[in-house]
C-alpha cells in the first residue's frame, strides 16, 4: 500500500482546478494507493498520469511506498516544466548512515503541569473555529491584525470574536515556540564532499556535538550531509564555521548549500516536513 503526500504548490494548484479535475485527481489518488502506474520522464523516480488534456506530475519511492504530487498541468506547461528541470543536475547519494541528534532553541526544558479540567459550555460559530484552527497550528504568537490577514476575515469581527474566545479560556496556555518566518528560524543543508574515506567519518562523527545541528549523514563517496537550524545570520555563520573547522580545508574538496525559511521540528527528517497526507 503506498502513502500519498502533496507539495503546497500541489495543493495551490488542486484548489483553483475545476470539480471534474478535483474528482479525477481524487480518483487517481486512490488508485495510486495499491500501485501508481505512470509513465517515466528521464529522472528517476519522477512520473506523469495522463488525466484528459493534462498530466499529473508525481516523484515515486517505490522502496519506502510514498508519492508525492508535484503538479497538475497541461501538455504546453509539461514540457516547459519539463525544459526547467533540464536546467538542473541530478545527484543520488547513497546513505550509509543517518543521525537525529536532539535539538531544541530552549535553554531549559519547558514543563507543562496538568490543568484541571473545566466543565464550561462554550458557543461558537464558523468564525470562531477559524480562528482557533488558525492559533492551533502554531500562531499564537500573531495579532489580531496578522490573523485577520491570515483567514481572510475583517479586522472588526477577528478582533471581537478573538477576545471572545481568549477572554472564555478555550486555550489553557500559549506556548511562545521558535517561528517560521525567515527572520526567526531559517535551514541549511550542506553536502561536504571529502578527499578521502577517514576525513568523512571524522567529520560525520564530530558534527553531532554541535548545537542546533538536526540530522547528519554519511554516504557512499565520502559526503556527509548535514542539516542545521540558525535564528540569525550571526548564528548561522558560527555554526558553518564550527563545521567547517572539524577537518582541514583541503580535505574538503566540494560543498554544496541551500537554504530554506521554514522550520524543521522534533526531529524529522526535512522532506518530511512539506509532506501532508
Amino acid at each position: 500500500m503506498y502513502e500519498v503526500f502533496a507539495t503546497d504548490t500541489f495543493k495551490k494548484i488542486f484548489n483553483s482546478l475545476d470539480k471534474n479535475e478535483r474528482e479525477g485527481v481524487d480518483k487517481i489518488k486512490e488508485k495510486f494507493k495499491d500501485y501508481p502506474p505512470g509513465k517515466p520522464l528521464g529522472y528517476r523516480g519522477f512520473r506523469e498520469k495522463k488525466y484528459l488534456d493534462k498530466r499529473l506530475y508525481y516523484l515515486i519511492d517505490e522502496e519506502n511506498k510514498k508519492i508525492l504530487f508535484v503538479s497538475f498541468a497541461s501538455k504546453k506547461q509539461q514540457k516547459e516544466f519539463e525544459k526547467e528541470l533540464k536546467k538542473f543536475d541530478y545527484i543520488d547519494f547513497e546513505i550509509k548512515e543517518l543521525i537525529l541528534p536532539k535539538v531544541t532553541f530552549f535553554d531549559v526544558p519547558i514543563k507543562i503541569p496538568l490543568l484541571k479540567t473545566k466543565d464550561v459550555e462554550i458557543k461558537m460559530d464558523k468564525t470562531d473555529v477559524v480562528i482557533i484552527k488558525y492559533m492551533a497550528q502554531g500562531h499564537g504568537r500573531d495579532s489580531l491584525y496578522e490573523i485577520s490577514e491570515a483567514i481572510k476575515k475583517k479586522y472588526d469581527s477577528v478582533n471581537y470574536h478573538g477576545k471572545k474566545i481568549l477572554q472564555s479560556n478555550y486555550f489553557s496556555k500559549i506556548i511562545a515556540q521558535p517561528g517560521a518566518n525567515k527572520f526567526t528560524i531559517q535551514t541549511t543543508c550542506l553536502v561536504i564532499e571529502c578527499s578521502d574515506k577517514k576525513s568523512s567519518e571524522e567529520l560525520y562523527k564530530n558534527v553531532q556535538k554541535i548545537p542546533h545541528v538536526q540530522s547528519d549523514a554519511i554516504c557512499e563517496n565520502n559526503n556527509v550531509i548535514i542539516h542545521f537550524l540558525s535564528q540569525t545570520h550571526v548564528e548561522y555563520r558560527e555554526t558553518l564555521s564550527k563545521i567547517l573547522e572539524i577537518i582541514p580545508r583541503e580535505k574538503i574538496k566540494n560543498i554544496l548549500i541551500s537554504h530554506w525559511d521554514k522550520i524543521i521540528l522534533n526531529n524529522r527528517y526535512p522532506l518530511e516536513y512539506f509532506l501532508e497526507r
